[in-house]
């Protein structure tokens, strides 16, 4: 397991419900502990919200530099009602 020595460590309790800690327990690797696993799972998700917010501000940026350059842009009651659209749909698709 990653050990980044160069911070100190701090101690947190998290209680899990019974159902939750019989699921990890199942996944445990051999050798792998609860902290272990916890500890990954906390870097993965901590990676992937950088990931995803580094992308979504990637995505902004290049529709401004294009709204630049083009001088073009969609009307924001154009975009809230696709929205609105595709989210009615979706229910319906839940619905069914």
């Amino acid at each position: 397991m990653d050990d980044d020595s160069s911070t100190p460590a701090t101690s947190t309790a998290i209680s899990l419900p019974a159902e939750l800690c019989a699921a990890v327990g199942q996944v445990l690797r051999e050798g792998e502990s609860l902290e272990d696993f916890a500890l990954q799972a906390i870097r993965s998700a901590i990676e992937a919200r950088r990931r995803s917010d580094c992308a979504f501000y990637a995505r902004g940026d290049a529709a401004w530099a294009e709204y630049q350059r083009t001088g073009v842009s969609i009307p924001a009651a154009d975009v809230f009602a696709e929205v609105h659209a595709r989210i009615e749909l979706r229910r319906q698709q839940l619905q069914s």
